[in-house]
């Protein structure tokens, strides 16, 4: 059969039942999400406040544009009462103010048509960027539309009207290239933050985790873990923290140890006592009793040879009787020193003292067939062979009462500078309450933790249910 190695680490430890069991919220998520929402707020607040202000901007360029250019036209054009030729006038100032970025001029003839004029394309400069503006930032951007007419008169005939509008659009695509550098620059700013919160945060919350760890550990019995300094202030007070509460636990444990260990010693000594009192005082009154009831058996031969048989026939049931009380008192007194004091240090071996017991148990349950496999050079001291013979003892009773087995099968192995004992039966599954451990279990538990052994109450594993104790040589 083969043992598998088990380490303090495997011993399971029950949650208090009053924990209110509520869903957490995440440090790590709560920081990432709070950066991310930082980023963007201030992204969108930048980028609106650069809206706002281009907007205005573009406005005020626009209506500084179209002012000036009615200025002009008001000032340039001729008056109807000129003799000069008006409507060339006009298509030489509309000529001009069509030039200027931010408006344009149209004649409209008396019946609302467009006036051709030859060479009266745009003399403005085309953008050499060829930037083409998005419509939505078209829309966003896009000012108040500005519109003024001019009566082009001869007297005493209206000859046409020169129609100022605002043109915004170069404006915009200008503003549009500003934006279109800013906003990488800006998007790129709240991604750097969220990046550099993301690396204060895994920082963080390794250290958390590094912590974390060691209490765990702590928490699992490893009392010699200690938590790594750290240079930030906060968590090397955090560390040094868990460091003392794990040197205030390893000397408080190494107490309790010692007290459990001079319990149990006192707890074995009196028991030896106990034992040797009852071997001593009683053991010769109940030979005596014996001896008494086996004189007056002799007596009551030697009346039935004088004839007095109806006496004789009283006298003998009652001298039986008392021989078979003193037989069971005697059996009773031995079992309860053998149950006191076991064994004496030295007298022999740990495997032919649990041979002994498995023998004794053979005797009681015939139907039960037990096998002890075990290395019979395992020694250790006299404390912890006790506790082994008990954790067996313990352990067959167990199986015997609650599984009816067939077949209980005990192994002794010497390893790593511990004995390893497995008792494990066949007994039937559901028997037994894993849940809730008996006074035996809690006995052999303490008993343990005395000795700083591990002690791993009965599990399932197949068809079988297995018990096992570690015990430090």
């Amino acid at each position: 059969m083969t043992l598998a190695p088990h380490s303090i680490s495997d011993v399971q430890f029950a949650e208090p039942q009053d924990r209110i069991r509520t869903r957490k919220l995440s440090l790590r998520a709560l920081l990432m999400a709070v950066s991310i929402s930082i980023s963007v707020l201030l992204c969108t607040t930048v980028a609106s406040v650069l809206i706002v202000n281009a907007r205005l901007a573009v406005a005020d360029e626009i209506r500084s544009a179209f002012d000036f250019a009615r200025a002009s036209i008001t000032a340039s054009l001729p008056t109807r009462f000129a003799d000069a030729d008006i409507m060339r006038r006009a298509e030489d100032l509309m000529r001009e103010i069509d030039a200027r970025r931010h408006v344009a001029v149209e004649i409209r003839n008396t019946d609302g048509t467009r006036r051709g004029v030859d060479n009266q394309t745009p003399a403005r400069p085309e953008r050499e960027s060829g930037t083409s503006v998005p419509a939505w930032f078209v829309a966003l951007m896009q000012p108040e539309v500005l519109v003024d007419q001019f009566p082009i008169t001869r007297y005493p005939n209206v000859l046409g009207t020169l129609r100022l509008v605002s043109d915004p659009s170069d404006e915009i695509a200008e503003v549009w290239e500003d934006f279109s550098l800013i906003l990488p620059i800006l998007l790129a700013t709240g991604l750097l933050f969220v990046a550099m919160s993301f690396a204060l945060n895994h920082l963080l919350m390794r250290r958390i985790r590094s912590l974390l760890s060691s209490l765990t550990r702590m928490c699992h019995g490893d009392l010699d873990v200690r938590a790594t300094d750290c240079p930030l202030k906060e968590f090397s007070a955090l560390a040094n923290g868990v460091n003392d509460l794990a040197v205030h636990l390893q000397k408080e444990t190494s107490q309790n140890r010692q007290l459990q260990a001079r319990l149990l010693t006192l707890c074995e000594n009196e028991r030896a006592r106990i034992a040797h009192d009852l071997h001593d005082e009683m053991g010769p009154q109940l030979f005596a009793l014996g001896a008494a009831a086996g004189q007056a058996r002799s007596s009551v031969a030697a009346l039935r040879e004088d004839g007095r048989d109806k006496a004789v026939d009283a006298l003998s049931g009652a001298v039986e009787a008392i021989a078979r009380h003193t037989a069971s008192i005697q059996r009773s007194a031995r079992n309860a020193i053998n149950d006191l004091r076991p064994m004496v240090a030295g007298a022999a071996s740990l495997v032919e003292l649990l041979d002994e017991l498995l023998g004794n148990f053979q005797e009681t349950a015939g139907a039960t067939r037990f096998i002890l496999r075990g290395d019979t050079t395992a020694r250790a001291q006299e404390m912890a062979e006790l506790s082994i013979y008990r954790f067996v003892r313990e352990s067959v009773l167990n199986a015997l009462r609650h599984g009816q087995p067939d077949l209980v099968e005990v192994i002794v192995l010497q390893e790593a500078g511990m004995i390893v004992v497995q008792v494990s039966d066949s007994g039937r599954a559901g028997e037994v309450s894993f849940s809730a451990p008996s006074f035996g279990q809690l006995g052999m538990r303490d008993r343990a933790s005395a000795l700083g052994a591990i002690y791993r109450p009965p599990w399932r594993e197949g068809a079988r249910t297995i018990t096992e104790l570690r015990v430090p040589i």
